[in-house]
């Protein structure tokens, strides 16, 4: 990793659309409180300031940044209530230029 953390997510597309990575998460109780927790990093070779990066519940924006330091991993987080059983996490980097994301430590707890 940018800064010595093996196993990272790194959400690119070099230069094409908006890339994005999603994982649906099973198990949730509808109407409960939840929160999403991690850390993302921009990219260290990135000189486009104001590229963001979003995180989305079931296709709602919920999360978004767009001035992180680049390569400097970042703690963000929020809460969702789940609609349903289920719902579909979404990871996009590169909304408004070419500069790429990396995610590590992704956890989702009931609150």
């Amino acid at each position: 990793g940018w800064d010595g953390r093996p196993g990272y997510f790194f959400v690119n597309d070099n230069a094409g659309p908006v890339p994005q990575t999603s994982q649906t998460i099973a198990g949730l109780t509808a109407g409960e409180r939840y929160r999403v927790s991690g850390y993302f990093v921009r990219d260290p070779s990135s000189s486009n300031p104001g590229n963001d990066f979003e995180v989305l519940i079931d296709g709602v924006m919920e999360f978004n940044d767009e001035v992180c330091q680049v390569g400097v991993w970042t703690p963000f987080s929020f809460s969702f209530v789940a609609a349903d059983n289920d719902a579909v996490l979404t990871f996009r980097s590169q909304v408004n230029g070419d500069d790429a994301h990396g995610i590590d430590h992704i956890s989702v707890v009931r609150e």
